[in-house]
């Protein structure tokens, strides 16, 4: 009786050992599909940025005129800027918009003063984040 006993004790560590292994790896697969989530972000803020740069110079061109020399430049920055470059460029336009858009509601509500810092910080915060647009 004792060995059975010591062979499903064997056997309990061997199945808490396979748990703690699969907890392991599901924790990793979890960190993984994050980090790859990221990317896709960053990587669908670069497509954006490259687009909107691009399209901008093609519909100038198409209307018969040069691209600006700002237009120009956007495009070309895009074109140098890193993934990671373009994603912290359109969180801080969205985060600017938003900021724009409290801005109004306060406005609208008589906070006149405070909404005009609304409006400053989000300008600075816009500009940290390369975003000029």
């Amino acid at each position: 009786m004792s060995s059975s006993i010591e062979a499903l004790q064997q056997r309990l560590e061997q199945v808490e050992a396979e748990r703690d292994a699969f907890e392991d790896m599901a924790k990793w697969m979890s960190a993984d599909l994050s980090s790859i989530g990221d990317e896709r972000d960053a990587l669908a803020a670069h497509v954006d940025r490259l687009h909107c740069a691009a399209e901008a110079c093609v519909q100038v061109h198409e209307e018969g005129f040069s691209p600006t020399p700002d237009e120009l430049r956007e495009l070309n920055d895009a074109l140098d800027a890193r993934f990671s470059q373009s994603l912290a460029r359109r969180d801080a336009r969205v985060k600017a918009e938003a900021l724009r858009e409290l801005a109004k509601h306060m406005e609208s509500n008589g906070y006149t003063d405070e909404a005009s810092g609304v409006r400053s910080y989000a300008s600075s915060q816009q500009a940290e984040g390369g975003g000029d647009e």
